[in-house]
């Protein structure tokens, strides 16, 4: 790890009392979602969060995101060495829920772009969005080329070989 630089995580656990039935008594039990994890994403790079169904990986990103009470989440989430809070990762990240919709003819730039004409001013006109959106995406991880980007559709097909890596 870099200390102080990009988004870091250090020690995160989330634990939700489950209850038991035992010998027709039931009973309590802290159950760990999330145990001790820790790590960081460089700026610049891109970080996959991998693993089966039930491994955590929504609940991570909840944990990171600012969408888990902070009663019952233990551990430190810091950008560039400082800690945030929820209201700032909304701020500064966007969270697509895994449940969200996604339009299988678009590719993952148009899906993207459509996120961000979501929450820009009406006000800006079609220019001033994709330039705003193309440019925090470069602050994003300035080494995303969108050629990659576009040539991914939404479902995971990619017509057109650039001999790159795909966000």
């Amino acid at each position: 790890m870099i200390p102080g630089q990009g988004l870091e995580f250090s020690n995160l656990s989330y634990s939700v009392p489950k209850q038991q039935k035992k010998d027709g008594a039931t009973i309590t039990k802290e159950v760990y979602l999330l145990n001790d994890l820790s790590g960081q994403a460089v700026r610049g790079e891109i970080m996959a969060i991998l693993g089966p169904s039930g491994a955590g990986k929504s609940t991570f990103l909840d944990a990171l995101a600012g969408r888990i009470a902070r009663g019952s989440l233990e551990g430190s989430v810091k950008i560039n060495g400082k800690p945030v809070s929820a209201s700032y990762m909304k701020m500064v990240s966007s969270y697509v829920m895994q449940d969200d919709q996604l339009f299988a003819m678009l590719t993952v730039f148009e899906t993207l772009m459509f996120a961000a004409e979501v929450r820009l001013p009406l006000q800006f006109p079609d220019q001033r969005r994709e330039n705003e959106f193309s440019s925090s995406l470069i602050n994003w991880a300035y080494r995303v080329q969108p050629i990659h980007i576009s040539a991914m559709k939404a479902d995971g097909e990619c017509p057109v070989e650039s001999g790159g890596e795909y966000l």
